[in-house]
């Protein structure tokens, strides 16, 4: 039984941030992310691939950054990602990698990855930048709808908006059970969302030697 939501939050949310990518000098685009590693030097945050591409949608844009709140941003580079046509013919396969150096004074704390059975109708949370950095961080919550592990996506129903992609989704526990990457097209339909469940995650970081 969820008894509170904002106690799950507080232990999730110094892994989750937003993604800024400038495409020119009149166009960017917002995302979100999660911390999947740390170093010494350097820490690794888990987004979307169409949250890092560049004009020509083909390529990965270089100039993209890590977003802390407060007008705070860390430059950041993009070490993996899928393809374009990868992710034009499957939704899952929409994933990246962006590397950043881990600034001083931040709680920063990698993400807990689960392993957990996902189920219909379990509580799910989820967190990132709707809309404009000024909805940074945001909440909303929801159930799983249904899971399609043929296809490694999870549909739930957690609010989520442009903004959102590469954001975590995460059980009652607080751990890690998908990173959200698209809602329905359709203007009379609502809350429906869906994310790219940990088997895709895992399997992509493993075929970029991105150890976790």
């Amino acid at each position: 039984v969820v008894t509170s939501y904002s106690e799950i939050y507080k232990s999730i949310y110094p892994s989750c941030y937003g993604v800024r990518n400038i495409i020119s000098s009149s166009t960017s685009l917002l995302g979100s992310g999660v911390i999947i590693k740390t170093d010494s030097e350097y820490s690794y945050l888990l987004t979307n691939r169409h949250v890092v591409e560049a004009a020509d949608n083909s390529k990965i844009s270089s100039n993209v950054s890590v977003y802390f709140g407060d007008g705070y941003y860390v430059s950041g580079k993009v070490i993996a990602a899928t393809t374009y046509a990868q992710r034009l013919s499957d939704e899952s396969m929409d994933l990246a990698v962006i590397r950043f150096s881990t600034p001083s004074g931040k709680n920063i704390s990698v993400v807990t990855i689960g392993n957990d059975i996902i189920t219909k109708g379990q509580n799910v949370l989820a967190v990132g930048c709707p809309i404009d950095l000024q909805f940074y961080n945001s909440l909303t919550v929801g159930v799983v709808e249904k899971y399609l592990p043929n296809n490694h996506l999870i549909q739930h129903q957690a609010p989520i908006n442009h903004g959102n992609s590469g954001g975590g989704l995460f059980n009652s526990m607080g751990r890690l059970i998908g990173i959200n990457v698209s809602k329905s097209a359709e203007d009379d339909v609502d809350c429906i969302g869906f994310a790219i469940d940990i088997p895709r995650v895992r399997s992509f970081l493993s075929d970029n030697n991105i150890e976790i």
